[in-house]
């Protein structure tokens, strides 16, 4: 498939509801044709893997584009060079999740960027850590306890006077480490306690951060330490 024929399911399946609530956003400088993430993820099963391709779309200013891109790439072939000149483009929160969780934590580069950029001064490379940390400890074995520890202990420090979307994803790694062990679920939900509600700003919708103390204490993640 060619950007082009792209182009045109695109046009062909705008959604003016969705356009308007982009309309809102205000990102200017990145259109949309408003589709839903469900229907763009449809869409893109019928596309055969192509980083040439998925490299062609990513190029183009438009959200729908960009999903497109993400789920036609070919994780495998993520470079450090190509992820530098991609984080340009991911201001928009739902942009850089989807890329975190579609492409990047697939790439062989996952482990290297989440512990590199935990610390670093960017916010964009600091969201996507947190983003990767939780799945990328998983994957070790056996995995590091001591320093999934130490996450918890720097997210409570830190989550309230973090920028916007490095506490949201600070809110989900929370509830990620929870998960890991026995000792981890009872630390995080004590400092989940402390925490106390995470205010995010979602923009114009009503999204909200997801309470981390009822995710850590229902009945499926409880039951899983018994």
């Amino acid at each position: 498939m060619t950007v082009e024929q792209i182009g045109e399911w695109l046009n062909e399946n705008q959604d003016e509801r969705g356009i308007k609530v982009w309309g809102r956003l205000k990102y200017s400088d990145i259109s949309t044709y408003g589709i839903g993430l469900t229907k763009l993820r449809k869409f893109a099963k019928g596309i055969k893997k192509d980083a040439n391709l998925a490299r062609e779309l990513w190029e183009k200013p438009n959200y729908d584009m960009k999903i497109i891109s993400i789920l036609v790439d070919e994780p495998k072939k993520l470079t450090r060079e190509r992820l530098e000149e991609q984080i340009k483009d991911l201001d928009f929160w739902m942009l850089s999740y989807a890329y975190t969780g579609s492409f990047l934590a697939l790439s062989p580069i996952k482990s290297e960027v989440a512990y590199e950029w935990l610390n670093s001064e960017e916010e964009i490379k600091r969201r996507i850590a947190f983003a990767l940390i939780v799945g990328v400890l998983t994957a070790e074995k056996p995995f590091n306890e001591e320093f999934a520890s130490s996450l918890i202990d720097r997210i409570e420090a830190e989550i309230h006077t973090e920028e916007n979307f490095v506490k949201d994803q600070m809110n989900y790694a929370l509830f990620g480490l929870g998960k890991m062990s026995k000792s981890l679920h009872t630390k995080a939900l004590a400092a989940a306690r402390r925490i106390g509600k995470v205010d995010v700003d979602y923009g114009d919708n009503s999204c909200e951060a997801p309470d981390c103390v009822k995710h850590l204490t229902s009945p499926r993640v409880l039951e899983s330490f018994s």
